[in-house]
């Protein structure tokens, strides 16, 4: 019963009239076509019916009768597709066909416009290689001639540096007499420059001894002056208004000096105090801080343990499963557990908070202890300050006041010798330079002229260089366009 229908279509489509194709080169493809695409709709109508059988037929048998006529008008509409796919083949299968034909015709006017624009650019490589013979005959002649003026010139330059070599060697003969007596000048000059320098460290060897031997006797007078203070005031008016003008520069130095310091300290304290303000400001921040983080934290917690109790509170009244229920329970613990350990790493953090606070109150407990002790012993300071300077006053001007004689005859001394050495140099040096100067421009006469001539060589050499590799190149380029369009020939033949 169900292969009647398949029957019927196989029946039909063997009694069906053969279509004559559009194109008589076509009719094997379309043919094939034809046949594979009804075989495809039979295989697959065959094998649906199959599954049908299979699936309806212990069920559905005496329908199996009633149904013939639903399976037949189906294999009409199927037969009516089939029609269709074959009437759009013919329809490709025609465009193809013209298609094809076009290419033909393409193609063949193609070639001709090849075979043109071979004959063409055969042409104009004939014309490219003439003018490149033309133009290298013309660069050859070029370069001979710029050869032979190179050669004329490298002969004319060689007689002139043979010339000037003589005037060289006999300047260089005078320039090393004139360095002969330099040197014996410079060498008299050193002697009589060591002989000084001896003179001159004995003296500061003498005077330093004296000097030595005057802080002494100041110290002893110093001490002395002190024992006989009242008597020299009362006999010796000179002295009393020295040192009265001496104690005024000391007092007016003293006097600096602690305002110096009293500046200094008043800097630091300023410093400290600033110090103290910045750190108190940043431990109130910091607190603040701190308290706002709890105060979040405790505001989290207790967000979730309300949330954790509605949920708890609505799966209770849906009256869900008991496992769904143990489920929610370890949820629920594993919750608590969380906000366990998110409370205890809260408190630690507080109590490290606090530890270091601690510590911060403690180093600024200790600073401001030890400002206090500067403070308290700044007066101590300014006297021990006061001492040292004063000594250090008397020091200076009692050896101030022995040393400018000799300092100045020393400058006197050092100012003839400097001014007999700098005359001597100055002649040695306007020697040197001179004859330098002169060698200097011979040198560069020389060099000048033998790089001019070594510019307009590898100029000539680059040229030619050039004018053969463009020749070389446009062979290359000319031979393989002659052998591309020889293998386009043979191609197209």
């Amino acid at each position: 019963m169900l292969l009647l229908p398949l029957m019927l279509l196989l029946q039909h489509a063997a009694t069906a009239p053969p279509q004559e194709p559009a194109v008589p080169s076509w009719n094997n493809f379309r043919a094939a076509v034809n046949q594979q695409s009804l075989h495809t709709v039979l295989v697959s109508i065959e094998e649906r019916l199959r599954a049908l059988d299979t699936l309806y037929s212990p069920r559905y048998t005496p329908r199996w009768e009633i149904s013939i006529e639903q399976q037949s008008r189906r294999m009409e509409t199927i037969e009516s597709r089939l029609g269709r796919l074959e009437t759009l083949l013919e329809l490709r299968l025609d465009k193809l066909s013209e298609t094809m034909s076009a290419r033909q015709l393409k193609e063949e006017l193609s070639r001709d416009q090849i075979n043109r624009k071979l004959d063409s650019t055969y042409e104009r490589l004939n014309h490219r290689l003439s003018y490149l013979e033309a133009r290298l005959d013309v660069s050859v002649a070029k370069l001979q001639s710029t050869i032979d003026t190179g050669v004329g010139r490298m002969e004319r330059l060689e007689a002139t540096a043979a010339g000037r070599q003589g005037d060289i060697e006999a300047e260089l003969a005078d320039i090393e007499t004139g360095i002969d007596e330099i040197k014996k000048h410079v060498t008299a000059f050193e002697e009589q420059h060591n002989r000084s320098l001896v003179t001159i460290l004995e003296n500061g060897k003498q005077i330093a001894t004296e000097m030595d031997n005057l802080t002494t006797l100041v110290e002893d007078l110093h001490v002395e002056f002190n024992k006989t203070q009242a008597v020299s005031e009362l006999n010796d008016d000179q002295g009393t208004n020295h040192q009265e003008a001496l104690r005024k520069n000391m007092n007016l130095l003293v006097d600096k000096v602690i305002s110096g310091i009293d500046k200094n300290a008043n800097n630091f304290i300023t410093k400290a105090n600033n110090m103290y303000n910045d750190m108190w400001r940043r431990t109130q921040v910091l607190e603040g801080l701190v308290k706002d983080s709890m105060s979040l934290s405790n505001a989290t917690r207790r967000e979730l343990q309300d949330g954790i109790r509605s949920i708890a509170v609505q799966m209770g009244r849906r009256g869900l499963v008991q496992s769904d229920r143990d489920r929610q329970e370890g949820s629920m613990d594993i919750a608590l557990d969380t906000l366990g350990l998110v409370q205890r790493r809260l408190n630690e953090l507080g109590r490290k908070f606090d530890s270091s606070f601690q510590m911060l109150m403690l180093a600024q407990n200790l600073f401001l202890e030890s400002c206090h002790r500067i403070q308290l012993d700044e007066p101590q300071l300014e006297m021990k300050l006061t001492k040292v300077l004063e000594r250090i006053l008397d020091a200076i001007t009692n050896r101030s006041v022995n040393t400018d004689c000799e300092v100045q005859t020393l400058q006197e001394v050092f100012k003839s010798h400097s001014s007999h050495l700098t005359r001597i140099l100055n002649q040695a040096t306007n020697k040197i330079l001179q004859a330098s100067e002169q060698n200097n421009e011979d040198s560069k006469l020389l060099q000048l002229s033998i790089a001019s001539v070594k510019d307009h060589l590898l100029e000539s050499n680059k040229y030619i260089v050039e004018a053969i590799t463009d020749i070389k190149e446009e062979e290359a380029t000319g031979t393989e366009r002659l052998f591309n369009i020889a293998a386009s020939l043979q191609v197209v033949s």
